[in-house]
């Protein structure tokens, strides 16, 4: 069963979903992100079936993911 790493990342007053090799989706809450994760990966492959893979849901920090985004007014 292939099993997709998703990284959560606190944004704003949103959360945004890093999902390995797939793409970046948001939410508002942390406690729907498995659902909505498996519903990206399976639109984004066209699998039927949302339980035939796995998903692993990891806090992230923005060092792990990069610079963090810059306010417009610099801060």
């Amino acid at each position: 069963m292939t099993t997709y790493t998703v990284i959560a990342q606190r944004w704003a007053r949103r959360w945004e979903l890093h999902i390995d090799g797939v793409g970046v989706t948001q939410i508002r809450s942390l406690p729907t992100a498995e659902s909505v994760a498996r519903e990206y990966i399976a639109f984004a492959f066209d699998i039927e079936d949302e339980t035939s893979f796995g998903v692993d849901i990891v806090p992230g920090s923005w060092p792990a993911l990069g610079a963090a985004p810059q306010r417009r007014d610099g801060r």
